[in-house]
């Protein structure tokens, strides 16, 4: 029974915001926390065959999550087709510790860029899965799972002594506008579709709500360079923040 209702096709939602979503985020930071702290001794090979096991893991539990939803009849794109902003990790791992070259800078430079405010920001706003399913359940589990361990490996990289190159910010700015353009082309087909949320804004986000009722057509380029851009940004400062006072892993 237990099993069953975890891939249920429905339940209780938890909510967003809810007492169960603040401590579930408690304890997916916490054990982020808990993680860096316990792979602080590991060599480079060691920390690069850890992110191809996530790499790996990451995938298998896609996968498993578009069988789930059109198992259950979820057939619209927006629930199945993984072209969201923080769908670019799965990718962007497979990329980074399969890839040579650029291909593989290219990869790391999304799981660093895109990794740590992407998944803080799903952790924080659940919007596509607490919001609609119990917490004991696939879905809110592989979401949670997901951004945290998007969090976990931009972390790794940035105590690890990750270094910006433009290799890496070219190849972050080639997969997030890429995968962006491809998201407005597979909505504009579809008319239905929400991927990357270029059609319209999310919930009670009423900026980004005064810029679609603004011009809807503009919409989406506006919020495709706010969202890249915006993670870039941020994470670069932080970048700098760390590389200024020379903390690495090993000292935490």
């Amino acid at each position: 029974m237990i099993f069953l209702d975890f891939f249920s096709p429905d339940g209780v939602p938890v909510g967003v915001f809810s007492l169960t979503h603040l401590l579930v985020l408690i304890v997916c930071l916490f054990l982020i926390i808990l993680c860096l702290f316990l792979i602080r001794n590991l060599n480079d090979n060691q920390i690069n065959f850890m992110i191809k096991i996530i790499a790996l893991t990451v995938l298998i539990l896609e996968i498993i999550k578009i069988i789930w939803n059109l198992r259950n009849g979820r057939k619209n794109l927006n629930t199945f087709v993984p072209l969201y902003f923080c769908s670019l990790f799965i990718y962007s791992s497979l990329l980074g510790v399969f890839g040579k070259g650029i291909v593989r800078e290219a990869g790391y430079g999304f799981m660093f860029h895109g990794g740590l405010i992407g998944g803080l920001s799903f952790l924080v706003y659940p919007i596509t899965s607490l919001k609609y399913f119990p917490m004991w359940h696939f879905i809110s589990f592989h979401s949670m799972l997901y951004h945290s361990l998007m969090v976990f490996v931009s972390l790794v990289l940035l105590f690890r002594n990750y270094r910006i190159n433009k290799v890496g910010i070219r190849g972050f700015f080639v997969i997030t506008f890429g995968f962006s353009l491809l998201a407005y082309l597979v909505n504009q087909i579809d008319g239905s579709s929400n991927l990357m949320f270029l059609e319209k804004p999310v919930a009670s986000l009423n900026l980004l709500w005064y810029v679609y009722d603004l011009s809807p057509k503009v919409y989406p380029f506006i919020f495709s360079i706010l969202q890249n851009f915006g993670c870039f940004l941020v994470s670069f400062f932080i970048y700098k923040l760390f590389s200024k006072k020379k903390i690495t892993i090993h000292n935490l």
